[in-house]
């Protein structure tokens, strides 16, 4: 941990989290090394210029997004966005473990709306037309009609996204799971009617799937030509060397406890869909060796939150260093060929 990371270490979760955004947003966050143009990865008709981004829940209200690009991450995904502002949970609604590098939260999709986001979004990218961004599209906690809150996301936002997310799966919104069984494909298809532009679409599902359920989703992926799946969201597991106090927190468990169920679940997907459509492999990537392990287990692109907040900004530095080396020793010149090599 760094030094910024460390003090940041000694104030509670939210407030930390803040207080990395305020500084980000007033350029305090530095500049590293750009990714090495080696290590770039064409997807969608795309350059993102590393594989490796930053997941959804740090920026949730797109207002760091330069900063971030700033450390040397690929692309940086935004939200989860409510059509509607709302406030998410009550606090205290995130806790840490720092031994175990583990976090629980029940933010609860907290988010300032479409239209807000939407603006600052669009200041940024007339200034920055080639950046990689991805926006993910959530519903608010009253909404009866999952459809009509993803379509609101999807008119309004695909004309500045490189790649648009439903997420299916955060554990702090009442019924939002029930979307990766229940209906989806419906769902897919009336999302994807109402969709002008041909933005990627990719849907982001949990950890917290058994074999059929795996099987399910990934069949309808394929079969209703989904751009992409995110795997996976946070766990509502809690292994048993987390500490008690801390285990017994509702809300969606990340970091490095969820890093071998999300590998497995990844893997399981790669199974069922191998190379018919891309996979972002995100949860408990902590290091280089375990993006790296990411990708050849199956993922195109990979994401860390939790990782980032532990390790601090020389995480990025060591993914995209860590990627280079493993195409050098598998003698391989594109990042993409080091896909499913596990």
């Amino acid at each position: 941990m760094n030094l910024s990371g460390a003090l940041l270490s000694l104030l509670n979760p939210e407030p930390a989290h803040q207080a990395s955004i305020w500084a980000l947003k007033y350029g305090l966050g530095g500049h590293a090394a750009a990714p090495d143009p080696r290590i770039s990865i064409k997807i969608w008709g795309q350059t993102f210029p590393s594989p490796f981004g930053m997941a959804a829940g740090f920026d949730k209200q797109g207002q760091v997004m330069s900063p971030l690009l700033n450390l040397g991450l690929g692309f940086v995904e935004v939200g989860t966005i409510t059509p509607n502002p709302q406030s998410g949970n009550p606090r205290p609604r995130v806790f840490r473990a720092p031994k175990q590098q583990a976090v629980i939260n029940r933010y609860g999709f907290n988010s300032s709306g479409h239209d807000v986001v939407y603006a600052r979004l669009a200041a940024w990218r007339t200034k920055n037309p080639e950046a990689a961004l991805g926006v993910n599209l959530g519903m608010n906690k009253t909404e009866k009609n999952p459809l009509h809150a993803y379509i609101s996301g999807i008119k309004l936002f695909e004309g500045l996204a490189s790649y648009l997310v439903i997420n299916l799966s955060s554990p702090n919104t009442k019924g939002l799971r029930d979307q990766q069984t229940e209906g989806l494909r419906d769902l897919i298809r009336g999302i994807k009617d109402a969709q002008t532009q041909g933005t990627p679409l990719l849907a982001k599902v949990a950890p917290d799937l058994d074999e059929d359920q795996i099987k399910f989703i990934s069949q309808v992926a394929v079969e209703e030509e989904v751009d992409g799946l995110i795997i996976s969201n946070t766990t509502l597991d809690r292994p048993e060397n987390l500490p008690k106090k801390f285990s017994a927190q509702r809300g969606g468990l990340s970091g490095a406890p969820l890093k071998n169920k999300a590998l497995l679940t990844l893997k399981r997907f790669y199974s069922e869909i191998s190379e018919q459509i891309p996979l972002v492999g995100v949860g408990g990537i902590m290091s280089g060796l375990d993006a790296v392990e990411r990708i050849k287990a199956g993922a195109t692109l990979i994401q860390s939150y939790t990782g980032i907040a532990f390790q601090g900004p020389d995480l990025i530095q060591e993914v995209n260093v860590a990627i280079l080396k493993a195409m050098q020793q598998a003698g391989v010149t594109e990042v993409a060929k080091l896909r499913g090599m596990a």
